[in-house]
């Protein structure tokens, strides 16, 4: 399983030039065990209500690219405005991200919201989050283009 996942997010990193209507393919194996490419849809990125503080509305857009049934693992796509801000949150599973371009400041906090760390961010920068790790975004003078790869717990 391991090494299905660093394949997979491997595959996704070479194409660090995606753009929102990149052409997503599949490699599986067929019933004979022999790699069969497949295209897949290429879903839209949305904005996601609830995630933008007040001053920065529509700071946002982000987007299911692919998951692996049954083994917990997806792939997102998502797009920080310039000067967009994220509020703190946690996530309950582990995300790895890898800033495709753009700049800016991820910051981490206690459970009251108070500002820990600041970290700056820039293109090919990668970020791991243990699971239910507070933390927010502050996007730089221009856009953040992202991917981020999720492991949960098998479904």
């Amino acid at each position: 399983m391991k090494k299905t996942i660093l394949r997979c997010m491997a595959a996704a990193l070479s194409l660090t030039a995606m753009s929102a209507q990149a052409e997503i393919t599949l490699i599986q194996n067929t019933k004979g065990m022999l790699p069969t490419a497949m295209a897949l849809d290429d879903p839209a990125l949305a904005n996601i209500d609830g995630i933008c503080e007040a001053d920065s509305p529509n700071c946002l857009e982000f987007g299911l690219r692919y998951t692996t049934v049954g083994s917990g693992f997806k792939v997102f796509q998502g797009t920080i405005a310039a000067g967009g801000k994220i509020i703190q949150h946690a996530n309950p599973v582990v995300d790895v991200v890898y800033i495709i371009s753009g700049t800016g400041t991820m910051t981490t906090s206690d459970a009251e919201g108070n500002i820990i760390e600041r970290v700056a961010y820039g293109p090919h920068d990668m970020i791991v989050f243990h699971p239910n790790t507070q933390h927010g975004w502050e996007g730089g003078p221009e856009p953040t283009e992202l991917i981020v790869f999720e492991q949960s717990p098998k479904e």
